[in-house]
């Protein structure tokens, strides 16, 4: 299943693994061609509708796949559908804004680029009034009002950010403290990274950093070992 969001739409796209060859995902609208790989299962609102006035940042699965977590930017909002009847299950309104977020399954661990001054951690729970518990600020100097991406590394105890002053910054989640800074570029937003676990306990993170007019973008790769 792949979740996409749009401007006012989020919508669930399924693999017809019978199907797959080379392909292009339509985001206009629902895919009616058979053959097709990549089939549009549902649309909220309904491609016959009007998008929603509120922009969704991200939108990420949970329960293993049958349910999802949607993201708005400007409402605070983090809400919960249930993929098979497209029912909400609950909505949450953060105190901040939400620039970016990852989910971890096995801990139930979401991290929030606030746009503000912290990423914070959260725990999704049972409670029936509070779904999202906050266990953790970590604290960094947000000086632009950017969008960097969080990851979690495969253990869920670290966290690993972007940054905009051209840094990257790897989190000891439990203790709320920054373990390493990787210096991406100097002065440069770093908007993006991507951690990958490879075997023995490694993990490489691809970091970019990205500006206007910028003729000179770089990537860097990292190889680490996180404990």
């Amino acid at each position: 299943m792949i979740a996409v969001t749009g401007p006012g739409r989020v919508v669930l796209y399924k693999i017809v693994a019978g199907n797959i060859g080379t392909t292009f995902l339509v985001l206009e609208g629902p895919t009616d061609l058979r053959s097709d790989p990549i089939q549009c299962i549902s649309a909220d609102p309904p491609f016959l509708h009007d998008p929603k006035p509120a922009f969704a940042i991200s939108v990420h699965c949970f329960q293993q796949g049958k349910g999802i977590l949607i993201c708005y930017l400007d409402s605070h909002e983090i809400v919960a559908l249930r993929v098979s009847s497209w029912k909400e299950l609950w909505r949450q309104k953060l105190v901040n804004r939400i620039g970016s977020l990852a989910y971890f399954e096995p801990l139930s661990y979401l991290l929030v680029w606030n746009l503000l001054d912290a990423i914070e951690v959260y725990q999704l729970t049972d409670n029936p009034t509070c779904h999202l518990l906050l266990i953790k600020m970590l604290r960094v100097r947000i000086r632009r009002n950017h969008i960097c991406d969080v990851q979690f590394d495969c253990t869920g105890k670290s966290a690993i950010s972007g940054s905009d002053n051209g840094e990257v910054h790897l989190w000891d989640i439990d203790r709320g403290q920054l373990k390493q800074v990787l210096p991406h570029r100097k002065g440069k937003q770093c908007w993006h990274n991507l951690c990958l676990h490879l075997q023995n306990g490694k993990h490489f993170i691809a970091s970019a950093s990205s500006e206007p007019g910028d003729s000179f973008p770089t990537i860097k790769v990292w190889s680490t070992q996180m404990v």
